[in-house]
């Protein structure tokens, strides 16, 4: 699936169901900007996607059968934080979602450079 056949999946599939509240960042104007991602794309790609829309945005991952959402957000400066752990921004986002998923209580936070993003994952089957 290529990332314009997830995005309209993913968005049909969150306005069907009114999971609207699911995109957890809310923008300051009141919007919640979105960023869908394919399990192959790199985590350096998707990053600069999140900076276009604004620096922060809730990033979807598009699977088969399901799609997950995490939140990314710009920081200013060196995005390192006590108890977050760095991650490499050559990471797939299928590889980085996975990594995200198995640190469930440990680190919560992750940072690639300037952006933070939670470990703190909502998936969800296509309506």
């Amino acid at each position: 699936m290529n990332r314009h056949e997830a995005t309209r999946r993913v968005m049909q599939s969150i306005f069907r169901r009114g999971t609207e509240n699911a995109l957890r960042y809310v923008a300051p104007d009141g919007s919640r900007p979105v960023v869908v991602c394919t399990p192959n794309e790199y985590l350096s790609e998707v990053s600069k996607r999140v900076d276009a829309a604004g620096g922060s945005a809730n990033v979807v991952l598009a699977e088969t059968k399901r799609y997950s959402i995490i939140i990314m957000e710009s920081v200013a400066g060196d995005a390192e934080d006590v108890g977050s752990e760095a991650v490499n921004a050559d990471i797939s986002m299928g590889m980085f979602f996975i990594r995200a998923k198995s640190r469930r209580g440990k680190a919560n936070i992750f940072h690639i450079g300037s952006v933070n993003a939670e470990s703190q994952i909502q998936a969800f089957d296509y309506a």
